[in-house]
């Protein structure tokens, strides 16, 4: 189907008749031709400082698959697969061989990397509060995001140097008060007789990850090479070498 439509392409925007063999071969053949490129900017990206990853979904074929995007300032990598997770992951091969600052979201096939030091993006979690805040109503959702967001106001303000330990020990005592309050108002459920654990919910899971991965989720008052709101893996400047 993908080589019919960009025969149509071909035709209505070049008036060239070409046949989907030539189309295919010509893709085969800059394959090739750019992997060279391609694996030194995956190299580039595993051994970089601070790189950003995401995933998102995709229709090839009228099949599901995903977009798997590792990103520095100035290289960008893309891989698509059938799959999300951990197995995509270690098979496109960058995240099991990087041992810098990972910037992610929440998805827990990330977690399976060791040699990664994380770092979850504050950007995401300011939406996923808002969600809670306004959909279940739950206050400690909206106090949550005000502390994020004077996190980062003082961040910006303190640049270039780091937060004190003083104030970093202040907003840690504010995050972890929180965070219980939120845990308590998303008792986990009691068995159903059902297999598998009883869920959550969305906001039940927001204040579990925001306390199980509470190093992560502040890891930008430590270091200042962490972004708040800045997560590349969601855009492709014009200025970066893209390579897929």
């Amino acid at each position: 189907m993908v080589w019919i439509r960009t025969r149509q392409l071909f035709e209505d925007l070049l008036g060239a008749s070409v046949s989907t063999g030539w189309i295919a071969n010509a893709v085969a053949n800059v394959s090739a031709a750019t992997m060279p490129v391609v694996e030194l900017i995956a190299d580039a990206i595993r051994s970089s400082e601070v790189a950003h990853f995401d995933e998102t979904g995709a229709r090839v074929d009228g099949q599901l698959h995903w977009v798997h995007v590792a990103c520095t300032d100035n290289l960008t990598h893309f891989d698509v697969y059938t799959k999300r997770g951990t197995d995509a992951m270690i098979d496109i091969g960058i995240l099991p061989g990087f041992h810098g600052v990972a910037m992610h979201d929440g998805l827990a096939s990330y977690c399976q990397f060791d040699a990664a030091t994380r770092a979850l993006r504050g950007a995401h979690h300011l939406r996923e509060l808002a969600g809670v805040a306004e959909l279940y109503e739950q206050p400690w959702a909206a106090q949550f995001a005000d502390l994020l967001l004077e996190i980062k106001e003082q961040i910006e303000h303190a640049r270039p140097a780091a937060l004190g330990a003083r104030q970093q020990r202040r907003f840690r005592r504010r995050y972890d008060k929180i965070v219980r309050i939120g845990r308590a108002a998303n008792p986990t459920p009691p068995p159903t007789g059902q297999r598998g654990r009883p869920k959550l919910g969305e906001p039940g899971n927001l204040a579990k990850r925001l306390d199980e991965h509470d190093d992560a989720a502040l890891r930008l008052m430590r270091d200042l090479r962490v972004p708040f709101d800045n997560n590349h893996a969601e855009v492709c400047p014009e200025r970066r070498v893209v390579a897929m």
